[in-house]
């Protein structure tokens, strides 16, 4: 959790509240059944404690999520803490709630989905009525924030309902809600005290002392606080402690209409009462947003903490209670203020260490830098962020980095070569080449650490290549070749040389530079530097690749949380596209049914999906499934498309062509038209040339297509002039096969022999034999069936035979299913799952699961998820019926 419990904590109803029936009656009717919810007011007029207290009086069974806005929110962090909110009543989650507040600060599609799931999840609660509620919503300035709540409001279900509490009207689609009968709003004139409820203030405060307010005296406060709560307490605790055995109440200002100096005012009046001891204990633990007596003995020094919020909370200072192990207090807005400026002005020079204070003892990444900032402590606020930074990103939290760099005024952002590093990973986390580049650039010039300067410049040249600018990478790899580098610098540097063997097709020297990558890689534990340098999909079936891929694998997979991960599901695609090039799509498919789970948990993010849901194309295909490969190969070009962006396009040319190859493979001829339209045959500007050279065959396809055996014959032996440089995902033993069958249907079996030579050759044990089976069954089974005379040796015949009945045996086979303990038949469920349902069933939460289970409640989420899909069903509820029917 990356902001403090305490943001999603309601406060507890405070004593010395007064009755207000008429309010009460129609905001408790609000909650009931309204959509929207808006209480909108300046400051002081009591929107919180008028909403905690209908909250208190929730029917049971009422699910709450509660959110405190704090000044910078955004809508990723917003997510984060809603979700956090919300986990106490089990959603039932298809996607990993982290991983959806994490994607929701992209594009409008992309917030849209993530509504999208919220809403389908909150359907599937089993909760009669439920609320999310948005207090001081006026602190957030994000606009997708409230972008997203308009996409929230438009299809929210009919069980819950959002309230906001805000000085500000937000921009929303007010008017929208407000003609649909679907909008109820408390104003400032709804919130204002009436005469009857300033005496029943007055005396509330005045206690026993026997000075009841007269009604002058209630028209009097009234004139003069215009019915503010906020003004009308202080007013009352200040004029009855000065009042005595006065009559009546005797104000210099009696009649001025109460402003924030005159609040001020009264406060100093209300502070100046105070015993000197508490008086400086409250200013110094001002500057913490809540009060807690840990947190306050650390801040102030003060061993008497605990005592000292039990008389601040006794005397009804400006103060909601939060529930929690700790008496915790949280400053209302207009006092915290007030004793900000007090401290500035009476302790400046205590401030710094007051503020680093309450930084060392933060959870909260966000308000720790924002203390450290405040202190102007900018080295250690860099480091911070260096350490908060690195382990948020490797999470998958981009925008919270992003979140913390822009704390920083931009004078020490730009002169600072660590917050420009760690803005270059987090645009590289985005693939945002552009800005990737300027950062590292800038974080290489700022450098004085010779490492931290190495280190800058390899991601610069991992940049520059994100952007097409290969010679400039080329050239600033050759540079850094020429240096000695250790560690880290060493690590990427070899990345960027396997990276640039890839591109220009060298594909024979690929092996030994990825072995020296990966002996380097080997050395560290670190997460972030294994994502870092996972393999491309391609490197799949390369030469030598197999044994290293799979030592990649296993490293990753140690190193990797057992849980779902970006690291863990890449790691679990990897193997199954080794499972899948040695023509094993049954087990292929089962690990990568578990891969898929992890991708769809996580959001699908697109480097996940280019791994997980290619490899399952292809095991689809080789078992003949055309729809199931159909489904699989989409999942990618959709998100290519939906991106829109440069890159996005030219990763969607090289996809559709594999997926064309693919829909060869099992005679869908059809579909392989399609895909190769899409298909672009010239290199556009910035694509990898080793993507753009194994479209060499393009024409070859098109003229097969079309029947022009001839023109096929010509195009497959032009493109395999350059065998070595189109052989991704086995293209030249595939482009063999199918120039073979050409060649013997022309007659020419003498040469059709000779081309398949070399895939004898290469395939002979039955190693990585899928780019053979690519050619698909129709044409292993006519060449197999052709007579090939003295042409073709008899062992190369036996072979081809064998190959033959392979893939045909592969089509239509059952896929690998997980072992079910004997005598014992729970359906699709592994057994940890059924576990896990039958507890639901029982009756218990997510919590009491993952503790008989010892598991993370992240876990049990996972597994909640993956019941729900298995056997079909929305809902928590729904699945405990359906266990109760099987057993």
């Amino acid at each position: 959790m990356s902001f403090a419990r305490t943001k999603i904590q309601p406060p507890r109803q405070r004593a010395g509240l007064i009755a207000r029936p008429a309010l009460e009656r129609a905001l408790a009717q609000a909650l009931a059944g309204q959509r929207l919810t808006l209480i909108s007011a300046p400051a002081g007029f009591g929107k919180t404690a008028a909403l905690t207290r209908q909250l208190e009086r929730l029917p049971a069974g009422t699910a709450l999520a509660w959110v405190s806005l704090d000044e910078g929110d955004d809508l990723p962090l917003l997510l984060e803490c809603l979700f956090a909110a919300l986990e106490p009543f089990d959603l039932p989650w298809r996607i990993d709630p982290d991983s959806l507040a994490m994607s929701a600060g992209g594009t409008r599609s992309e917030r849209a989905a993530v509504a999208h799931e919220l809403i389908n999840t909150l359907v599937a609660t089993d909760a009669p009525r439920g609320l999310i509620v948005l207090d001081d919503l006026h602190r957030s300035a994000d606009a997708p924030l409230f972008e997203f709540l308009d996409l929230l409001a438009e299809r929210l279900p009919s069980a819950w309902g959002v309230v906001i509490a805000t000085r500000l009207d937000p921009p929303l689609s007010l008017s929208r809600w407000r003609a649909a009968g679907e909008l109820a709003e408390f104003r400032q004139a709804d919130l204002c005290f009436d005469q009857g409820e300033v005496l029943q203030l007055g005396a509330t405060l005045d206690g026993q002392a026997g000075h009841a307010l007269t009604g002058a005296d209630a028209e009097l406060l009234l004139a003069r606080t215009g019915g503010w709560a906020a003004g009308l307490r202080l007013a009352l605790t200040t004029a009855l402690a000065e009042r005595g055995q006065a009559q009546g109440i005797d104000w210099a200002r009696a009649g001025q209409r109460m402003d924030r100096h005159l609040f001020d005012y009264l406060a100093d009046e209300v502070l100046r009462e105070m015993p000197g001891e508490l008086r400086e204990f409250l200013l110094r633990c001002s500057v913490l947003p809540e009060l807690s007596a840990t947190r306050c003995a650390a801040v102030s020094g003060d061993a008497l903490a605990a005592q000292r919020l039990g008389e601040i909370e006794r005397r009804e200072l400006f103060v909601s209670v939060l529930d929690g192990p700790e008496r915790t207090l949280r400053l209302h807005d207009l006092f915290r203020d007030f004793l900000d400026e007090r401290l500035k002005r009476e302790h400046a020079h205590e401030l710094p260490e007051l503020l680093r204070r309450a930084a060392s003892g933060e959870a909260d990444p966000l308000r720790r830098i924002t203390y450290l900032v405040r202190a102007q402590d900018w080295q250690e606020a860099e480091q911070a962020l260096a350490d908060e930074g690195a382990e948020l990103l490797t999470g998958g939290a981009v925008d919270a980095v992003v979140r913390l760099i822009e704390l920083f005024p931009q004078a020490v952002r730009e002169a600072s070569a660590s917050v420009q590093l760690l803005r270059g990973l987090a645009a590289w986390a985005r693939w945002d080449w552009s800005t990737m580049n300027e950062a590292m650039q800038r974080a290489a010039a700022l450098s004085r650490d010779a490492v931290q300067h190495q280190l800058a410049r390899a991601y610069t040249a991992v940049a520059l290549s994100g952007v097409g600018q290969r010679a400039q990478a080329r050239e600033l790899l050759h540079t850094l070749r020429e240096e000695p580098l250790q560690g880290q610098p060493l690590l990427i540097t070899l990345l960027l040389e396997a990276w640039a063997a890839f591109d220009d097709s060298r594909f024979a020297d690929l092996a030994p530079l990825f072995r020296r990558q990966l002996e380097q890689l080997e050395r560290t534990d670190s997460i972030a530097l294994w994502y870092q340098c996972m393999p491309v999909p391609p490197y799949l079936a390369l030469p030598g690749m197999r044994e290293l891929l799979q030592r990649y694998v296993d490293g990753a997979l140690a190193r990797a949380a057992a849980t779902p991960s970006t690291l863990r599901a890449l790691a679990l695609g990897l193997q199954g596209g080794l499972l899948v090039w040695a023509g094993r799509p049954d087990d292929a498919l089962a690990v990568l049914a578990e891969a898929e789970r992890d991708a769809r948990w996580l959001g699908r993010p697109l480097n996940v999906s280019s791994m997980v849901y290619g490899q399952i194309a292809f095991a689809h295909t080789l078992r003949g499934d055309t729809e199931a490969a159909r489904s699989a190969g989409k999942v990618h070009l959709e998100q290519n498309r939906s991106l829109g962006d440069r890159p996005g396009m030219l990763r969607l040319s090289f996809t559709a062509y594999c997926a064309a190859r693919m829909a060869l493979a099992r005679g869908d001829d059809d579909e392989a038209r399609a895909m190769l339209a899409m298909v672009e045959e010239e290199a556009q500007r910035g694509e990898r040339p080793a993507l753009v050279v194994t479209r060499r065959a393009l024409p070859g396809y098109r003229a097969l297509l079309a029947g022009d055996m001839q023109g096929a014959i010509d195009a497959f032996e032009r493109a395999l002039e350059e065998a070595d440089r189109i052989d991704l995902f086995g293209h030249a033993s595939e482009l063999r096969v199918r120039l073979a069958l050409c060649l013997a249907e022309a007659g020419r079996v003498t040469d059709a022999a000779q081309r398949l030579a070399p895939v004898f050759q290469r395939h002979r044990d039955n190693v990585e034999i899928t780019p053979v089976l690519l050619a698909g069954p129709r044409v292993l089974q006519a060449l197999a069936a052709t007579d090939w005379g003295t042409a073709l040796a008899a062992e190369d015949g036996a072979l081809l035979a064998q190959w033959t009945s392979l893939g045909a045996s592969l089509r239509g086979t059952p896929t690998a299913q997980a072992a079910k303990p004997a005598g014992r038949d729970d359906g699709p469920l592994s057994a940890r799952e059924a576990e896990v349902l039958e507890r639901i069933a029982a009756g218990d939460s997510n919590k009491l699961i993952a503790r008989a289970f010892d598991l993370s409640p992240h876990t049990v989420k996972r597994h909640v998820a993956n019941i729900l899909d298995k056997i079909g069903v929305a809902s928590r509820g729904q699945a405990a019926a359906w266990w109760r029917q099987q057993h």
